[in-house]
């Protein structure tokens, strides 16, 4: 049976099994009315259609994730995804419940591949969701993301232990701990969440560096300088803001770091080390 929009339209069985399929998909009912209805119905009607076939799918702690994953790191995906949730990553405590946490990871669209690696490994039947916001006034940029988010009490306590906790872009002082081995992976993670390299138009000059408050960058920076015998660059406070950064552009320090940071590499941003091999060859 065909169900009318509020505007006196009606959406067919094929509208309906579109909408379904969507939203199963992970998209928002905002999503699915801006991107394929907008023309024939209400968002409201959108969601009449979910709540007429009775559709829903997981979410918030019903899911299923591998509460455990981040106990012991131990491997390069789990070092990788500390320093990229270090970067990237927020935390939220869900409010509703006194003891329940969410861990979120939220990128642009063509960096998909690494939240859906995350969920992969996370064991999650969360979908992966995204969503486009227009430009607005103020400077705001026209965004395309895509994101996930888990809520688990356990890995939050984990998670915590490496610095990553509500608020953490203001706390963060100390590089963490893991494996001597693993370390590079880490700092990867960290580097493809908060981190730059780009060539220059003027020179050619590729340059790299980080992102994040002083103490921290500060930090990343010492253990580089004796880990691999980076140049001892000078770490820049932004004024007016809690961020800090530092880049390099000598030769030495770019062959170096990438050597480093990519060795044995399973898993990074495909984007960024493309710039770097574009101007090593």
């Amino acid at each position: 049976m065909d169900l009318p929009s509020n505007n006196g339209k009606i959406l067919t069985p094929p509208d309906r099994n579109l909408i379904k399929k969507l939203y199963l998909k992970g998209h928002t009912i905002r999503y699915i009315h801006q991107e394929f209805f907008k023309d024939k119905c209400s968002e409201y009607a959108v969601n009449d259609v979910l709540r007429s076939m009775n559709i829903t799918r997981p979410r918030g702690a019903t899911a299923k994730i591998k509460h455990d994953y981040f106990s012991t790191i131990d491997t390069e995906e789990k070092a990788y995804f500390i320093g990229f949730l270090l970067a990237d990553g927020s935390v939220r405590h869900n409010k509703e419940k006194k003891n329940s946490y969410s861990i979120r990871l939220e990128l642009k669209y063509e960096d998909k591949y690494i939240i859906e690696k995350l969920t992969e490994l996370l064991e999650s039947d969360n979908p992966v969701k995204e969503y486009k916001s227009s430009a607005r006034d103020g400077g705001w940029k026209e965004k395309h993301n895509a994101y996930n988010a888990f809520n688990s009490t356990q890995m939050f306590n984990d998670l915590s232990k490496y610095g990553i906790v509500p608020h953490k872009t203001l706390k963060l002082k100390k590089l963490p701990s893991v494996d001597e081995e693993l370390m590079h992976h880490m700092i990867r993670g960290y580097f493809d969440g908060d981190g730059t390299v780009y060539i220059t138009k003027n020179d050619s000059k590729l340059h790299f560096g980080f992102y994040g408050t002083y103490d921290f960058i500060t930090d990343i920076r010492d253990y580089l300088i004796n880990k691999i015998k980076l140049n001892k660059n000078k770490v820049i406070k932004q004024k007016n803001a809690n961020v800090s950064f530092i880049t390099f552009a000598d030769s030495k320090d770019i062959k170096t770091f990438y050597n480093y940071i990519y060795s044995d590499a399973n898993i990074f941003l495909t984007r960024k080390k493309n710039i770097f091999d574009y101007y090593l060859k």
